[in-house]
């Protein structure tokens, strides 16, 4: 069963500390099968409940994780150089989280479904966040802290809440809800 977003919403500054301060435990289940897609991207389809870890230490980041069905969990983990990172999520109650620490940060999150959460937290160069939620009650949150933010939550929803916190150089920041 799906958590309501004002639930959703009391947790958002706990769950933006945890991912400043390592972020929560993950696990990848019921995943497509790994010959399939390249190691760092992750795939799972018309499931409930399943969770999904990508974490990248290095220099030429990149990750995917595609979830369909409710009650998803996707956390995405890039320490390095290159960055760059995907949520794409379609269902309800679904939850993404992303921690980028690098030099060239990108995230893009995508949820189409009700009563989702999308936190990501940058700490790095180039920032660049991206998160677009179609369906009612949903909840984006942002934060980067680094050289040439830029920020672009678009809801088109009812019920909808978006939070962003910039710190540093470039700043810039982009609501659209409707």
């Amino acid at each position: 069963m799906p958590i309501p977003a004002k639930a959703h919403a009391a947790r958002v500054p706990a769950l933006m500390l945890c991912l400043c301060l390592g972020g929560p435990a993950a696990y990848a289940a019921d995943l497509s099968p790994s010959d399939e897609l390249p190691p760092n991207e992750m795939q799972t389809l018309g499931t409930t409940a399943s969770r999904a870890l990508i974490h990248q230490s290095g220099s030429h980041n990149q990750a995917s994780i595609n979830q369909q069905g409710s009650a998803q969990l996707a956390h995405i983990v890039q320490s390095g150089i290159n960055g760059s990172a995907q949520h794409d999520q379609a269902g309800q109650g679904n939850v993404a989280l992303s921690l980028q620490s690098g030099i060239r940060d990108l995230v893009a999150i995508n949820q189409v479904g009700q009563d989702n959460l999308a936190i990501t937290t940058q700490a790095g160069q180039d920032n660049e966040i991206r998160i677009m939620q179609y369906g009612d009650d949903n909840i984006a949150a942002a934060g980067q802290s680094g050289r040439n933010n830029q920020t672009l939550i678009e809801q088109y929803t009812d019920g909808a809440l978006a939070n962003v916190w910039l710190w540093g150089d470039g700043g810039t920041a982009h609501f659209i809800q409707q």
